[in-house]
C-alpha cells in the first residue's frame, strides 16, 4: 500500500498544478513529506492548516492538492510512510531476536529510545493519532496501523505462545502507548528505558504463568 501511495504522490508531484506561462511547477515530494510529517507530527492533524502547510512548502495550494488530494490524502501519505520508515524498529526487534522474550524486550526498548530522541516530535505519531478524534475521520489511518503492528505482534508470540499471543500483544501495546504518551510529557530517556525494562520483566514473567493464573496484589489472601 505505501508503495502505491509513494508512486502515485511521486507522479502528481512531478505534474504541473494548473496552466499558465515558463515551466511547470515541481517539487521534491520527500521534503514535501519530511517537512509535513514533522508538523503533523509535533503538532497534531487538527492544528495544522493549509496555509501553514503550502508555506512551509513554498508552493501554492493548487499544486498541494494536485499531488495529494486534499489536507487528509497528505496525511494519510505522511502516515504511511511515517509506518515503513519509523514504525520498522518493531519489525527489526522481531527479526534479530532469538525468542520472544527476546523480541518483546527489544521493541519496548527500541520503543523508549526511539520516542525520546526528538522533544518536539516525542512519542508515536501513528499511537497518539489513534486514540484521538482527528476531523474529517483521520484518526482511522493511525488505528488502522495501530492494529496491523499489534496483530504482527501477536503472530510473532504465537510461535511460541499460541495461547497467550493475543493477550501479550494487547499488553505490549499498552506499553508502547505509555511510553509514547510519557516522552511527549517530557519524561526522561532513561525513566523511559527503566519502565521497558520493567513491562519486558512483566510480560516475561506473564509467558511463564499458567494460562488462567493471575496476579494477586499483596493484600489478596
Amino acid at each position: 500500500m505505501t508503495k502505491k501511495i509513494e508512486k502515485s504522490v511521486s507522479s502528481a508531484a512531478a505534474q504541473p498544478a494548473a496552466k499558465g506561462r515558463g515551466r511547470p511547477r515541481k517539487f521534491d515530494t520527500e521534503k514535501v513529506l519530511d517537512r509535513a510529517q514533522h508538523l503533523f507530527h509535533a503538532q497534531g492533524y487538527d492544528r495544522v492548516g493549509i496555509a501553514q502547510l503550502t508555506a512551509e512548502f513554498g508552493m501554492k495550494p493548487p499544486s498541494l492538492y494536485a499531488a495529494f488530494g486534499n489536507k487528509r490524502g497528505l496525511f494519510d501519505a505522511v502516515v504511511e510512510r511515517y509506518s515503513a520508515r519509523e514504525g520498522q524498529f518493531i519489525a527489526k526487534a522481531i527479526e534479530s531476536s532469538s525468542s520472544v522474550r527476546e523480541g518483546l524486550r527489544g521493541i519496548l526498548i527500541s520503543g523508549a529510545e526511539i520516542y525520546s530522541r526528538n522533544r518536539e516530535t516525542a512519542g508515536c505519531m501513528v499511537l497518539e493519532g489513534a486514540h484521538r478524534n482527528y476531523e474529517n475521520g483521520a484518526s482511522d489511518i493511525c488505528f488502522e496501523k495501530r492494529c496491523e503492528t499489534e496483530s504482527h505482534i501477536a503472530d510473532f508470540v504465537a510461535t511460541e505462545y499460541p495461547d497467550k499471543s493475543k493477550r501479550v500483544a494487547n499488553l505490549t501495546m499498552i506499553a508502547l502507548a505509555g511510553l509514547s504518551a510519557s516522552a511527549r510529557t517530557g519524561l526522561s530517556p532513561e525513566a523511559l528505558l527503566d519502565f521497558a525494562n520493567l513491562s519486558a520483566d512483566g510480560l516475561e514473567a506473564f509467558l511463564e504463568t499458567k494460562l488462567n493464573q493471575t496476579y494477586r496484589s499483596s493484600g489478596t489472601p
